[in-house]
């Protein structure tokens, strides 16, 4: 009876702490709630602001290649990518290379793996960075041709006005990661003060696009935008052309997933021989012979890296080409 009485006691006691909770939230919510909404409408409108001036800026960046790249790796996840993302990502980089090149030749005193495993370390952030940018421009590429057959029908109806086609496109198009690509090109254009800078949005475009089909629109919208030309017929023979060559991409398809399935099977059995290992060198302690021994780690770390490299090109194989 007792037990029976306190487990009551002990019930009441979570209800009078859940109602205060409840009651202090509430309260909170009633005296904080508009400042809250007020600053949320803030914080918004100063992200627009910002976004306005890394468009007008974006031109002032470096003009390396390889800058432009980490830049468009970035800017295809987020809108408020800029010059300084990619200087702190070069930033822990060098960090993490740094650390990782240290702390290896401090244990196992060898140059050479610890330039090894620093690269490694290293290379993982941008790897990362590479594939979910893929996956994105896959995702978007695999829809390029709803984008063609809509904007050919906006195109005519707007009398070949190619920043109204692409704006009733956008309204036209049910595809969230679709939408989201032409609002922001979209936006760009209606941003860009010169043809320099309406090329590089026009670039970035077809960056996102990830196939040969986004740079022929690409070029199709940028020469209708800059030069006034009608494209009616180009975006024609794009579409036919798109239509033509789907049945040879569905064919390579096949032969890809012999690729993506032996690299799934090097992932499978790293570990299974990993465990093996583990099995044969009992009665000894395969921790140590494995992690201790410099010559074993370092096998460890390349075959390591060659699975993970494996599993990368298979992922990307796996992935189905949406061009020529």
């Amino acid at each position: 009876m007792n037990v029976n009485f306190y487990q009551f006691l002990s019930l009441i006691d979570y209800l009078l702490y859940g109602s205060l909770i409840i009651v202090t939230a509430l309260i909170l919510h009633w005296l904080m709630g508009a400042d809250i909404k007020i600053r949320v409408a803030h914080y918004r409108y100063r992200m627009r602001i910002k976004r306005q001036q890394l468009q007008k800026s974006e031109s002032s960046m470096p003009k390396s290649p390889w800058f432009r790249h980490l830049y468009q790796l970035f800017a295809i996840r987020t809108a408020t990518a800029d010059a300084m993302t990619v200087y702190g990502f070069l930033v822990v980089e060098a960090f993490l290379f740094v650390s990782v090149f240290l702390l290896v030749a401090i244990r196992l005193e060898d140059a050479v793996l610890a330039l090894l495993f620093g690269t490694i370390t290293m290379v993982i952030p941008y790897l990362y960075l590479t594939v979910t940018a893929r996956t994105i421009r896959n995702e978007v590429g695999s829809k390029v041709h709803e984008i063609v057959q809509t904007l050919i029908h906006s195109y005519s109806a707007t009398r070949g006005d190619m920043y109204a086609a692409l704006t009733m496109t956008h309204h036209s198009l049910k595809e969230k990661e679709l939408k989201k690509v032409l609002a922001r090109l979209i936006s760009d254009l209606q941003t860009a003060h010169d043809e320099e800078t309406l090329r590089e949005v026009v670039e970035f475009f077809i960056f996102t696009t990830g196939s040969s089909w986004g740079m022929r629109l690409g070029n199709i919208i940028l020469k209708s935008y800059v030069y006034q030309e009608n494209v009616t017929t180009a975006l024609l023979t794009l579409q036919q052309q798109m239509i033509t060559h789907q049945k040879m991409l569905e064919e390579e398809k096949a032969d890809a997933s012999d690729v993506s399935l032996q690299a799934g099977l090097a992932i499978f059995l790293f570990p299974i021989s990993l465990l093996g290992a583990n099995y044969i060198t009992n009665p000894q302690n395969w921790w140590v012979l494995q992690f201790r021994e410099p010559v074993a780690f370092g096998s460890f770390v390349i075959t390591l890296l060659l699975v993970l490299i494996s599993g990368l090109i298979g992922y990307i194989v796996r992935k189905p080409r949406h061009d020529l």
